[in-house]
């Protein structure tokens, strides 16, 4: 913990025979909700009312995406997940078909560092809600998977929309 490098915390701290630590200690693994996986019928000892907190403002500045894209995508797909079709899902009220998801390959985060549209076809492929899940917070080795996957399946593609990018390249930008 950075604290432990600040010279003021760690005299403080030895003053206090390790209170300070050992509050902060104990509250890391209070956030962290390690004493909590045992807990099941415990949690509701936190059932209580709890003042509403204050509003907050938020704003957000983000590429502008095509919602066409991403639907038309995913009737190309057929309603079908692009790493594996097999992949079943529930059927959303909106469509009558099974719920899938677009997903942009290199997230529209990193656009300024092309010089073409990352909202093309190319970059958005058609996934289920696990493996959409899986790319944006799995195991690095198991993202790093699917991502080998779908680069050899849409390197070319890319290519032709100007988005060049080496294997190595591509794995680096998706995280």
């Amino acid at each position: 913990m950075f604290l432990y490098n600040n010279p003021n915390f760690v005299e403080k701290d030895e003053r206090g025979h390790r209170m300070y630590s050992a509050g902060m200690n104990n509250y890391y693994k209070f956030v962290c909700g390690d004493e909590f996986k045992n807990l099941k019928e415990q949690i509701t000892m936190f059932d209580i009312e709890v003042p509403v907190g204050g509003m907050q403002k938020v704003e957000l500045s983000h590429w502008k995406r095509s919602y066409i894209i991403k639907k038309q995508v995913i009737l190309t797909a057929g309603y079908k997940c692009e790493i594996d079709s097999e992949h079943r899902t529930f059927i959303a009220q909106s469509t009558s078909q099974p719920y899938m998801e677009g997903h942009h390959l290199l997230p529209m985060r990193l656009q300024a560092y092309f010089s073409y549209s990352l909202d093309v076809y190319a970059n958005v492929v058609c996934l289920c809600p696990v493996c959409h899940r899986q790319l944006h917070y799995g195991i690095d080795n198991d993202k790093k998977e699917l991502m080998l996957y779908v680069y050899n399946e849409r390197s070319e593609r890319l290519a032709k929309s100007g988005i060049r990018l080496s294997q190595d390249e591509f794995l680096e930008a998706e995280q």
